[in-house]
This record gives structure tokens, sequence and C-alpha cells, in this order.
């Protein structure tokens, strides 16, 4: 998956002019975090012990890999050095770009903290929670 994202980043960059680069890119955040929100409410209707939600995210990533294949060009963007910024520099540049990735970061990761304490109060027990979690990999549990 970070293959995948890394590739469709690359590419939705290098197809997308400079004025348009900015909108391009928030409407594919908006669409990935839309995905997310779904494919989290899926699990409500899909029997989550069988094989039905590993076959339905194996089409929806290779849907989402067609327009990237069907593109008219077939040459890899170019490698650029990324020029260095430091934070102050970075915040005068683009001070939109440096707060909306600060909320964004801050959203994401209220998601997925409050996803796991919703399924622990919905259906799942502390033990189901416990095995799943980032408290077990960090041996905080």
């Amino acid at each position: 998956m970070a293959g995948l994202l890394i590739v469709l980043d690359s590419w939705l960059n290098d197809a997308s002019t400079p004025k348009m680069r900015g909108r391009t890119l928030a409407v594919y955040m908006v669409v990935s975090m839309g995905g997310l929100a779904v494919g989290q409410a899926i699990t409500a209707f899909v029997d989550i012990a069988g094989y039905v939600l590993f076959i339905l995210a194996s089409v929806l990533v290779a849907l989402a890999v067609a327009p990237v294949t069907l593109a008219a060009t077939t040459k890899a963007p170019p490698v650029r050095e990324a020029e260095r910024l430091g934070p102050s520099e970075l915040y005068r540049t683009v001070s939109t770009g440096l707060i909306g990735m600060l909320f964004t970061g801050m959203s994401i990761g209220v998601l997925f903290s409050f996803g796991a304490v919703y399924a622990g109060g919905v259906a799942f027990g502390q033990a189901v929670l416990r095995d799943f979690s980032f408290c077990r990999l960090l041996d905080l549990c």
C-alpha cells in the first residue's frame, strides 16, 4: 500500500499543472480520507471473520490503480532533489499548507484512536482490542 500511495502521489503531482496541483492533491486527499471512513463503516455490514472484506479490498485497490494504468504517458516522473526548508521558512512560504497539515494529522490521529475506543464500546471485548492495538506492539497493555 505504501508503494501504491507513493506511485499515485508522484503520478498526480507530475500529471497536474502547477496552477491546478493544489486542487488536484486536495481532491485526492478528500477522496482518500472519505474512502478510509467508508472502509471502516463497511465492517458493520460484512462478516469480519470471513474472506469477503479481503476480496472487496483487492477489488477496490485494483479499481484505484486503473486510472494510472490507463494514462497516456508511460514514463515515470523524473526524480528531483527537494529543497530543504526549516519549519519557520516553510511557515513563511506556505502557512496554510503547514497549518492544514497539522490539523489533518491531528484529525487522522483522532480517527484512528477513537476507532478502537468505539469498537471496544460496541462489539469487541478488551482482549480483542489488546490483540489488534498499537499498545500491544509497544507492550503498553
